[in-house]
């Protein structure tokens, strides 16, 4: 994929390119996405390294899900879902400890 088709892709086409077997079109929305969703979690639990930890596993799940995602929600709407019920699962942890 040409680094100028990647840069004006939307998210919902990158992700459908890495479904297809493009690394490079995770790697740009990687990037595209990295700072937002970490501040995310930093602003939901206050400290760094569990939001560090609670980040990388976002985009695990991000990897290992990604055939389940359809192009008709946008990527960002499935990210953010998926990081929202990452905290969920995180309070249910603590609540049940």
């Amino acid at each position: 994929m040409d680094l100028k088709l990647i840069e004006q892709s939307s998210d919902e086409q990158l992700m459908m390119a890495y479904i297809a077997g493009n690394n490079q079109a995770f790697e740009w929305l990687y990037t595209r996405h990295k700072d937002k969703l970490y501040r995310y979690f930093l602003r939901h639990c206050s400290d760094p390294e569990t939001a560090q930890e609670l980040y990388q596993d976002c985009w695990l799940k991000v990897i290992k899900n990604r055939q389940q995602y359809q192009i008709k929600a946008m990527f960002l709407t499935w990210l953010y879902t998926i990081a929202h019920h990452h905290l969920i699962d995180l309070e249910m942890c603590k609540y049940l400890n």
